[in-house]
């Protein structure tokens, strides 16, 4: 799987509106094992955050397939 489709799957568990921190660990508990592939949290994090705003077309990011959007806006 994926960490996209992790993400999505993670989201729905979550009813579609979530926090980053509460997604992220969502997604730690579908693959317990991706974080160990980082050196550091952070940047599993990043790569979170970044594949949603490539799949946001709220973001100044976007480039890919409209999958997330911003519920309450861009901040």
């Amino acid at each position: 799987m994926t960490l996209l489709e992790e993400i999505i799957l993670a989201m729905n568990k979550l009813g579609g509106h979530c926090y980053y921190a509460d997604l992220y660990e969502a997604v730690q508990e579908i693959n317990p094992e991706r974080i160990k592939n980082y050196k550091n949290k952070e940047n599993w994090q990043k790569d979170i955050q970044s594949l949603i705003q490539r799949h946001s077309p709220d973001s100044k990011s976007f480039k890919g397939k409209k999958i997330f959007y911003a519920v309450e806006g861009i901040r």
